[in-house]
């Protein structure tokens, strides 16, 4: 017995080290990722800005599932949604959170984040930052000159047409 517990404590502290390892632990990305890998916090701002609040304005009512009509509610819950935002002209016009998560709840936001830096750069270039999405990354990243990276462009990255080798792997995020 303390032979196989000895064992079986070796094997798991060899593992816990490796891509495997990691996966038999933590399995697949989950919102909780955040915890579970090295990340950095950013300051926030010391003047926020806020979004309007209007939920009194159209919202989703109704969706329909395998042929079937549930509120958008049941929707957003039977597919396992933890936070659902609707943003129109600068105003909250729908939030709803689930399984215990709130606005001030930290997760993982997933492919949202392409959106999100989509719409930033956007910004950035309105603002005069970047001059075009026609840019090199390695304007901006200049460590990756030497990788390829110097003859793709922003607007390749953005819409994942890079061209570049990349293996996406949800068992290591």
């Amino acid at each position: 017995m303390i032979r196989t517990c000895t064992w079986s404590l070796l094997m798991f502290l060899l593992l816990a080290g490796c891509k495997v390892g990691r996966f038999v632990i933590y399995n697949f990305a989950d919102t909780n990722d955040h915890r579970k890998f090295p990340s950095r916090a950013l300051d926030r701002s010391p003047d926020p800005w806020h979004y309007p609040i209007d939920l009194e304005g159209p919202a989703p009512r109704w969706a329909t599932t395998d042929g079937e009509r549930v509120t958008f509610e049941q929707f957003l819950e039977e597919h396992r949604t933890v936070a659902f935002l609707v943003v129109y002209r600068d105003t909250i016009r729908y939030e709803h959170y689930f399984d215990g998560y709130d606005s001030a709840t930290v997760h993982t936001s997933f492919s949202v984040a392409k959106s999100v830096t989509s719409m930033l750069i956007g910004c950035a270039i309105a603002d005069g930052y970047i001059r075009s999405v026609d840019q090199p990354v390695t304007d901006f990243l200049p460590e990756m000159m030497d990788k390829g990276w110097d003859r793709v462009t922003l607007e390749q990255v953005l819409q994942m047409t890079s061209g570049m080798d990349f293996q996406e792997s949800y068992t290591n995020p």
